[in-house]
């Protein structure tokens, strides 16, 4: 019998994905406790330069270690690892080809392009996540219902899911948009210039109109769109609750709320990059966390799986939880730690030697030849790359993650 935690154990009910505990410490407290953070920050930090500890806590230990965390999924995974082998091996060799050409061609080309594929990856985690909760509301509806009922109940949850999308992508499309029309900016994701401009369009529309300008008319527009989307939804979802006698969905509701607060004050409020960053990242980063772990410890506490794989002998130390936390640490942050060494080291230029001069040497300078500086850019993209691309993978319950249900508690 396995020892991994079935859905109707899981503390504070059905509705929120990994348990009330769970849910609150991964995907909504950290955010809410960093924007707490930013409203009591003095400007001076505001919009300087990004101090060193806030580049070691928020890139180094989140954002680049949450890309690490992806191999706990994938290559530490010999299950994955053996359905998967085109993708895990396939993918890193094109992504290095592909970002060669591009750094080679033109570097500010290549972190434009990065930025997009990075933009999408956090537009579609949020969606993911939204869809993870979606099947905890699904498990609750259909869970012992006479067919005709579940028929019913199907079509009422494929409305659902379809606002459940529609709504993330209003969350986070709107403020992109902004974004694009509103630029230059303070903020960036990768670089300076690292999104196309649209400002052009902007003043067009500014200058057209009776009174009120055409721009005027459609900012009010996206207003109404975006304030009356999220009220609405929210209400669905209230509807839902009272229609089929069930607890309303709360970790879902934060979760999506959650976006259209962060998104919105991330990138319209303020154009802080430190507040950008930190909100960005940690709204990213932590939840990342979070489902990795929570599926490798359910993986490591399978006693039919650590037969099939022979590590029985190692179980009854991964299953102790101060193990696996070390186990699961450990390797992100040295990963994390020496990539972020060589960027400085053969692409920045020495630009975090505050931190790293405390541990290492700098035996060679940058480099400057295009062809090896480009080569160099695209292997150490290659991790982050290989992230966004995967992500799209790991969390869908296809054949490819034949125990992806099981270890999240999906049913």
């Amino acid at each position: 019998m396995s020892e991994v935690k079935q859905s109707n154990e899981r503390e504070g009910g059905d509705l929120w994905f990994g348990g009330r505990g769970f849910d609150l410490g991964f995907f909504h407290v950290p955010i809410w406790f960093c924007w707490g953070v930013v409203f009591c920050l003095p400007s001076s930090l505001m919009y300087a330069k990004m101090p060193i500890w806030g580049w070691v806590l928020i890139v180094l230990l989140i954002d680049v270690g949450h890309v690490w965390a992806t191999v706990f999924r994938t290559y530490f995974d010999p299950e994955h690892r053996a359905r998967n082998r085109d993708l895990l091996w396939g993918f890193p060799l094109l992504s290095f080809v592909v970002a060669w050409l591009l750094a080679y061609i033109s570097t500010a080309l290549f972190w434009r392009v990065l930025a997009y594929f990075a933009l999408y990856h956090f537009i579609k985690q949020q969606v993911g996540i939204t869809a993870l909760y979606h099947g905890r509301l699904s498990g609750v509806l259909l869970r012992g219902v006479g067919e005709a009922e579940r028929t019913q109940r199907k079509a009422w949850l494929g409305r659902v899911r379809f606002w459940d999308r529609v709504c993330i992508y209003i969350a986070t499309g709107l403020p992109i948009l902004y974004w694009h029309t509103h630029l230059p900016r303070k903020i960036s994701w990768f670089a300076q210039g690292d999104f196309v401009s649209w400002l052009m369009y902007t003043q067009r529309l500014r200058s057209v109109g009776w009174g009120w300008s055409v721009y005027d008319v459609l900012v009010w527009l996206v207003v109404g769109v975006w304030v009356g989307s999220v009220v609405g939804w929210v209400g669905l979802h209230v509807y839902t609750a009272k229609r089929y006698d069930v607890g309303l969905a709360w970790g879902k509701i934060l979760w999506v709320t959650g976006t259209y607060v962060n998104w919105y004050l991330g990138i319209v409020h303020l154009d802080s990059p430190f507040a950008f960053a930190l909100t960005n990242v940690v709204a990213h980063g932590i939840p990342y966390y979070g489902l990795v772990y929570m599926y490798t410890e359910n993986a490591w506490r399978d006693e039919e799986r650590a037969k099939r794989l022979a590590w029985a002998v190692w179980r009854p130390y991964l299953t102790r939880r101060v193990f696996s936390v070390a186990l699961f640490v450990v390797p992100v942050l040295l990963f994390s730690f020496w990539e972020e060494y060589f960027w400085d080291l053969l692409v920045h230029g020495r630009d975090h030697a505050a931190f790293y001069g405390f541990f290492l040497r700098y035996p060679i300078a940058a480099v400057k030849e295009p062809a090896w500086r480009a080569f160099w850019i695209a292997f150490l993209t290659i991790p982050q790359a290989t992230h966004y691309f995967l992500d799209g993978f790991l969390w869908k319950a296809t054949p490819r993650n034949p125990s992806l249900r099981r270890y999240l508690g999906l049913g």
